[in-house]
């Protein structure tokens, strides 16, 4: 078995480096994972890549798991263990706006309303997989963040063992 712990932001450079030493990596792997968040399109990245080698790769979330990394709670196929987790952070995404910038051919609203439909489409995940409580998807939906801590993360842990199963 081969053991890997990951602990930093979620950028292309982190990902590309985190998925090479996966690759070198052959059998089983056991992925100790925590992140204060980062980029949703490098962390999708990542998910397709363990989505490829979901039999072989057992991801252990721990200490924390935030923003663009609670992704892996609604998207990884294999299997996930949420180990000794303090906190799990959600909130609405959206792209850096530049006000003072010209957009050449790119409307702000369009953009705006396309980051509002990926958080109606995350928040019905949220609530089919019972990750989330009504008031607090409201929560989200408002911009707020959202963060389960121990209590909360024990309920979830039960919920989510008894779906994997």
């Amino acid at each position: 078995m081969n053991t890997y712990f990951f602990d930093d932001n979620i950028n292309p450079e982190t990902m590309n480096s985190l998925v090479e030493k996966l690759n070198s990596m052959q059998g089983e792997i056991d992925l100790w994972f925590t992140t204060e968040g980062g980029q949703t399109q490098s962390m999708e990245y990542l998910i397709h890549y363990l989505n490829s080698r979901k039999e072989e790769i057992t991801v252990t979330v721990v200490d924390r798991l935030w923003s663009a990394g609670t992704l892996l709670l609604l998207d990884f196929e294999g299997k996930l263990k949420l180990g000794r987790v303090d906190t799990i952070m959600f909130h609405m995404w959206d792209r850096q706006r530049y006000p003072l910038r010209k957009w050449q051919g790119m409307s702000d609203d369009k953009i705006q309303k396309q980051d509002l439909e990926n958080n109606l489409e995350m928040s019905k995940k949220l609530r089919e997989k019972k990750i989330l409580s009504k008031k607090q998807i409201k929560k989200f939906l408002r911009g707020e963040d959202v963060t389960l801590y121990k209590k909360e993360i024990q309920k979830l842990k039960q919920i989510y063992e008894n779906n994997k199963n």
